[in-house]
């Protein structure tokens, strides 16, 4: 009886073997160069395709693989094959290769099997796709067609990797599950760089996203980087800078969400009287969100550094926000419209903002906005949460600002004031002076050399802290400390200095330290 069961064992394994053997024999490798032919069979590199679509055409099987090489291709490619998880089709690079739409209406790399860029329901096909080291440049939209505006179309499974887009209108419009966009660089975009409806696992990640919406669209419906009604989606090692809009946009029904160890910087309205619509992050009506933002910079943007609206369940904390409009904009309005039949939605709730750095806002530290009549309530009622912050104020700056229960805005300027009122802030400080920080560092951010670094002023290799100009050239001894106020290291003048190995690696800054 033994033998009998262990020779069903072996054939079971002959038989994914066999079957493991032919899967691996249906991978094929295709060739395109801009000297081939397509009527050539794109096997050989000496019998290459002319274009990515006629190798698109053939590149049907998990596992297959098309190498492109060096040139510039004027084309819109439609993907035939379906790969598989771990056994992708990949479209691969092989030096500079450039898709450029000059001139052209349909536009980029999109699904053959695709159900438009209004789909709500992952239901396109041609699943586990990659795409690695392909520039897209001068793709525009030109026509009433919204299908024709989008450069790349990710579906469930694909993966936009060491990509760069550029003069683009829309670069990604993911809509499918588990899409990747990593090592990619995105510039000079007419309107958005990353737009996802729907899906669960999408990443973003170690990605490079600078002066998006360059026609100055109307920020209020939709700008730069907009995720919608996404699940367990990650946000981490980007640079977003430089916005007519936000730096990040979680809008409505985003759950399960991280965004961390990101710089956000330099985003603004489209004049000076739209200050707001340039926020670092908004957040917007993500009920029961059970989301989590941290260790990230956020700086030098119009609005507010980060604007939670209409949303709960949200962890806000180690971030490090600086010369912002505020440091953080609450919201409450009410955001359901009674003739379609909706209603009324439970508003702002569950917050946590905990051991995050606030320096230099123009107006308050801590503002809520619209409804005002809508704050008729304790924070604490609310599980709304400020506690351990630290605040680097401006001379003659309110702290909080903060709509009381008849809709009046009341300013407070000290901290005993914002406990004695609003219940917040037991363990918060005022933790220095302007002008006592001269630099920070996201230490944790570990970018590919070619693309934008982080705002450094001194990096971080294991427990060693190596100094760098910025804190050379100062006139006195500095110190770096972590966000929760922990001394990391300190600076003479002439670079020498101790290290606190026992601190994590989160975010830092450098203060100067009083004679």
């Amino acid at each position: 009886m033994r033998s009998y069961f262990i020779s069903a064992r072996l054939a079971v394994l002959f038989k994914l073997f066999v079957i493991g053997c032919v899967a691996s024999t249906l991978a094929a490798h295709y060739y395109v160069s801009p000297l081939g032919s397509d009527a050539n069979s794109g096997t050989s590199e000496s019998d290459a395709f002319a274009t990515i679509q006629a190798a698109a055409d053939v590149a049907l099987n998990p596992g297959d693989i098309v190498t492109i090489r060096a040139g510039t291709y004027k084309e819109r490619v439609k993907v035939k094959g379906e790969g598989e998880r771990g056994n992708e089709i990949v479209f691969q690079a092989d030096g500079e290769v450039i898709m450029d739409g000059t001139g052209m209406i349909a536009m980029g790399f999109v699904p053959g099997d695709w159900s438009g860029i209004h789909e709500t329901d992952q239901s396109s096909g041609n699943h586990w796709i990659i795409l690695d080291g392909i520039t897209f440049t001068n793709f525009r939209h030109t026509t009433g067609d919204d299908n024709n505006q989008v450069t790349v179309n990710p579906s469930t499974g694909w993966t936009i990797r060491n990509c760069t887009f550029k003069k683009v209108h829309l670069a990604t419009n993911c809509r499918g599950h588990y899409c990747t966009i990593e090592d990619c660089e995105f510039d000079s975009l007419y309107s958005h760089a990353c737009v996802a409806y729907g899906g669960t696992g999408l990443t973003v990640r170690n990605v490079s996203i600078t002066n998006g919406n360059l026609n100055q669209e109307e920020v209020s419906y939709s700008a730069v980087n907009k995720f919608l009604h996404t699940d367990s989606c990650v946000v981490e090692n980007i640079t977003s800078e430089g916005h007519v809009g936000p730096g990040w946009w979680f809008d409505w029904s985003n759950t399960n969400f991280v965004f961390r160890n990101n710089v956000v910087r330099n985003c603004r309205g489209r004049d000076d009287g739209w200050n707001w619509e340039g926020p670092g992050m908004w957040i917007e009506v993500n009920q029961d969100a059970n989301g989590r933002i941290y260790n990230n910079l956020i700086e030098g943007c119009t609005g507010g550094g980060i604007v939670i609206m209409e949303s709960q369940d949200i962890e806000i904390f180690n971030n490090l926000v600086r010369n912002c409009g505020s440091g953080v904009e609450l919201r409450n309005c009410a955001c359901y419209n009674p003739d379609l039949g909706e209603e009324p939605r439970e508003y702002i709730a569950r917050l946590n903002f905990h051991d995050n750095f606030f320096e230099g806002w123009n107006g308050a530290a801590v503002v809520t906005s619209i409804d005002h009549n809508r704050w008729d309530f304790n924070p604490a009622d609310k599980g709304i949460v400020f506690d351990n912050n630290s605040y680097c104020r401006p001379e003659g700056a309110a702290l909080f600002s903060w709509y009381d229960f008849d809709g009046e805005r009341q300013e407070y300027y000290t901290l005993d004031e914002v406990r004695g009122v609003l219940g917040l802030e037991a363990n918060g400080e005022l933790s220095c002076e302007p002008g006592d920080i001269i630099g920070v560092e996201a230490a944790h951010v570990n970018r590919p050399a070619h693309r934008v670094a982080s705002p450094a002023v001194f990096k971080v290799a294991g427990d060693k802290l190596s100094l760098h100009r910025a804190v050379q050239g100062t006139s006195a001894p500095s110190a770096v400390y972590d966000l929760c106020g922990r001394r990391v290291r300190t600076f003479n003048q002439d670079g020498s200095g101790g290290v606190n190995s026992q601190v994590a690696r989160k975010l830092y800054i450098i203060r100067r330290e009083t004679q």
